[in-house]
Formats: structure tokens, C-alpha cells, sequence
């Protein structure tokens, strides 16, 4: 990575006016992360070495650093540390497919890894969801799913009974499960519910997202169904709010979509 010299810092910011000076760093600052000099998911250097950079106070620091998000699009706060954002890539929620198979549809460097597969009884919510008996055998899986290596979503998923010893065999690195499940047994997702919302991310959130502080999550709970409308999974997927949106079509014939 490089950077401005500090004597080119402080001929680019000489003028007296703090306003000038910190409209000037913001701009200065701009340029590198377009050129790409600060990578997209990278930490901006911290406020007391941009200020040594840039020979200022630190208060000029961070108007110049407020100044370029003022829209948001450039860099995101995360805990202490500015983070220089992608542009949120928008998700059909319309197309039924799981997020691994529509990232590799739209040409995303798409990576996956299983973290936790543990067996155990469903409690009242996945028996409900999954249609099977309070207490009966299931398994949850943790995977996390990143779009050029950077960790982008957290997917918890449980599985009814028939489908554990299918699931346990899934390499722990297959991108999509959904693929890898349809070719075994056949199984394709014929319909699904979705249930969005929005939360704060917990400490197992931040590990696995590797996260310095709590940061907002987007919230997708889904029922995904086959073509006999019997539930195979329910996935409470967690996604980088500045990495994804959704967009859900509706029409007056019926299609819909509940937001909750």
C-alpha cells in the first residue's frame, strides 16, 4: 500500500482554514481509495496516522473522514476503525436459489466454509418451521460465505432427520450446499418463505464476519420448501448490511412479499 509522503501532505493541506484543509484531505483521500491505493474491505490507516500524514489535528482528521461519508458510499464505520465499502449488490429475493448459487450466477469470486455441524432435537420454532416433532433428531449447520475473500454473510441452518446424513457428507469448502444436496438426492427448492429484518451483530456474529465492534446485520429467516411442499431446511442468514440489498417484485395478480 502506498501513501503520500508527509511532505507532500503538507503542501497539499498548507492552507491556514481548517475548512480548506479538511475539504482538501477528504479529496486527497478519495482519489487513493478510486485508485485503489485503500482496497475495498480494508481498513483506512488510523485517525492519529493520517493526522501525522497529513501534518493536522486529529479533529481535521476526522471532519475529512465525515466529510467522505457523507453519502455513505465510500467508507463505513467499523468500531473503531473507517472501512472502505463495496457497493451493495443487489439480491432478487423474487428468484428462488440460495445466496452461493445467485453469487456464482453473477459472476462473484464466491467462497464458503462449514464452521459448526452439530446434531441435536428440535426446539419448538424448528418444528414448527421444518413440520417435524418437538424433540426429534436435527442437525445445524454455521457456514460463512464470502465474496472475494471477504466475509460477507453467516449462514445457520437446521435440517430435519432425513437429510443429516447427506449434509454430513458436504465437503466442508462446497460453495453451494444447495447444489451439492440436489445432485445427492435429488432435492430441489421448490418454494421458500422469507422473512426480513435487521439486528445488531452479536460476539459470535463478529468473530465469524471478523468484525472490531458491533456492526448492523441484515436479517434473512427462511422456510424453504421441495416440490411436495415438505420443509427440508430453515436458514436464519446474517449479511454485512453495507454488502448486500434486497429487491422484491411484486404485481396486483398475487405475488407478494411479507417484511417482518
Amino acid at each position: 500500500m502506498t501513501s503520500l509522503h508527509p511532505s507532500t501532505a503538507r503542501r497539499a493541506v498548507r492552507p491556514s482554514d481548517t475548512s480548506v484543509r479538511y475539504q482538501k484531505i477528504a479529496e486527497d483521500l478519495e482519489v487513493k481509495i478510486r485508485a485503489g491505493v485503500y482496497p475495498v474491505g480494508r481498513a483506512l490507516p488510523a485517525e492519529d496516522s493520517l493526522a501525522c500524514e497529513y501534518a493536522v489535528a486529529r479533529g481535521t482528521i476526522r471532519r475529512a473522514l465525515a466529510t467522505l461519508n457523507s453519502d455513505g458510499t465510500l467508507i463505513v464505520r467499523r468500531g473503531s476503525r473507517w472501512v472502505v465499502r463495496s457497493a451493495p449488490m443487489p439480491r432478487d429475493l423474487t428468484v428462488l436459489r440460495s445466496f452461493g448459487q445467485w453469487a456464482m450466477a453473477t459472476g462473484q469470486a464466491f467462497s464458503a466454509r462449514t464452521v459448526s455441524l452439530k446434531r441435536g432435537r428440535a426446539d419448538a420454532t424448528e418444528s414448527r418451521e421444518l413440520g417435524v416433532r418437538l424433540s426429534s433428531p436435527v442437525l445445524r449447520m454455521v457456514r460463512v460465505e464470502s465474496i472475494d475473500g471477504r466475509p460477507i454473510m453467516i449462514k445457520r441452518t437446521t435440517f430435519p432427520e432425513r437429510l443429516i446424513a447427506v449434509v454430513e457428507a458436504v465437503p466442508a469448502d462446497a460453495r453451494s450446499l444447495m447444489e451439492v444436496i440436489g445432485r445427492t438426492v435429488g432435492l430441489a427448492l421448490a418454494s421458500g418463505e422469507n422473512r426480513i429484518g435487521a439486528m445488531l451483530a452479536n460476539a459470535a456474529d463478529r468473530r465469524l464476519l471478523e468484525l472490531d465492534g458491533p456492526e448492523p446485520l441484515l436479517q434473512l429467516v427462511r422456510s424453504a420448501h421441495d416440490s411436495t411442499g415438505r420443509a427440508f431446511e430453515l436458514s436464519d442468514d446474517r449479511y454485512l448490511a453495507d454488502s448486500v440489498n434486497f429487491t422484491l417484485m411484486n404485481s396486483v395478480e398475487g405475488r407478494s412479499a411479507r417484511i417482518g
